[in-house]
């Protein structure tokens, strides 16, 4: 879009209309430029090699509510870990061992793209304590967007051995 060039222009879309769905429509499938994207709190990043059926399909998804990450994210290797621990880190502890057995339920369904509101229901606690547990994932992953979390949170949810 003219003039957006950079992540920081998304998110000073996102900040100035939160009502907005931002989906990001673009030919890199590069890892870091699908995570800057997301941290900078878009709703959707869609590769351009989709067909056009699968791209008003991904559009209709995150018009639903829904966010949605390409597959190949998963695909490709996580950036190398620093060795001094990230703000929102515990001294390097595994995430998943920061994160409470509730906390785990709930990035489950982050990783599922559930809004609050269903994670609520299916959890039968009130949206305000999906917030409190959604923050809590945030700061003790060491991101700000959902995307963001559900990317990390597939990866944890998925080694074995981490009490999931």
């Amino acid at each position: 879009m003219p003039g957006l060039t950079t992540p920081l222009d998304l998110a000073v879309v996102r900040r100035e209309r939160p009502d907005v769905r931002v989906v990001v429509l673009s030919a890199s499938e590069k890892r870091e430029d699908i995570l800057a994207a997301l941290e900078a709190g878009v709703h959707g990043y869609i590769v351009k090699t989709q067909s056009t059926d699968e791209l008003v399909d991904k559009l209709r998804y995150v018009l639903s509510g829904e966010i949605y990450v390409p597959p190949i994210l998963a695909q490709h290797a996580p950036p190398p870990v620093a060795a001094s621990p990230r703000p929102g880190e515990s001294n390097g502890q595994p995430a998943a061992e920061r994160l409470s057995v509730r906390q785990l339920e709930v990035l489950g369904y982050l990783v599922q793209g559930r809004t609050n509101k269903v994670i609520a229901r299916k959890l039968d606690v009130s949206e305000s304590t999906v917030k409190m547990h959604v923050s809590a994932i945030f700061r003790a992953l060491g991101v700000n967007s959902r995307a963001h979390a559900a990317v990390l949170g597939q990866k944890i949810l998925e080694r074995p051995g981490d009490g999931t």
